[in-house]
């Protein structure tokens, strides 16, 4: 899915949250949504920029990134909790660590986010490259399950295209009509 986001402010919390949703497809339609897991990726990045420990400049977080996908339902108090962390995100990885973590990773399931700052010019405009994806979100004793080697690849390209998995007799413009449908009620948004 492509999102435009503008005039969002420079803020070091400023967190994208993605809520998943698994999908079941019967002959007539969606029947309902379950929860899957989520995620999230922190808009900015700090970068020092002026040898002054004291000021630190925010820049667009661009680039192709591999996010780990959270077990669950996004908890609502969780994630307030999270919104008042300086860095979110590192938040989120040192309550990972902990000896009963709050929050768990779904095996070897992720996210591929591609984050373009437009002013850039001629930024990441080209097509996907698996040598480009950035792991650096996914905690380093996991990583290894979130590799794109040769076999990884080949078994992608055999599976089927989304198109394929609809029920027979519907386009997609069709099931995304009625899957937003679902979402809009789901949300509680007209």
């Amino acid at each position: 899915m492509l999102f435009t986001l503008k005039n969002i402010p420079s803020d070091p919390k400023t967190t994208f949250i993605i809520d998943i949703k698994a999908v079941t497809f019967v002959k007539k339609g969606i029947t309902h949504l379950e929860n899957y897991g989520w995620t999230c990726f922190p808009m900015f990045e700090d970068l020092e920029t002026d040898d002054d420990p004291n000021t630190i400049e925010l820049y667009i977080n661009s680039g192709i990134y591999m996010m780990p996908i959270f077990d669950g339902p996004v908890i609502g108090d969780f994630v307030n909790t999270v919104a008042k962390q300086h860095h979110p995100y590192n938040y989120l990885m040192d309550q990972l660590r902990k000896d009963v973590p709050p929050i768990r990773v779904k095996d070897n399931a992720g996210v591929i986010i591609k984050c373009v700052d437009n002013q850039r010019e001629g930024h990441y405009k080209a097509a996907l490259k698996r040598d480009e994806i950035n792991t650096r979100y996914i905690p380093s004793e996991i990583k290894s399950g979130y590799s794109f080697d040769q076999d990884t690849i080949n078994a992608l390209q055999r599976s089927p295209s989304v198109s394929k998995l609809l029920p027979k007799g519907k386009n997609p413009k069709q099931m995304r009509e009625e899957f937003l449908d679902i979402l809009r009620a789901e949300y509680d948004i007209s």
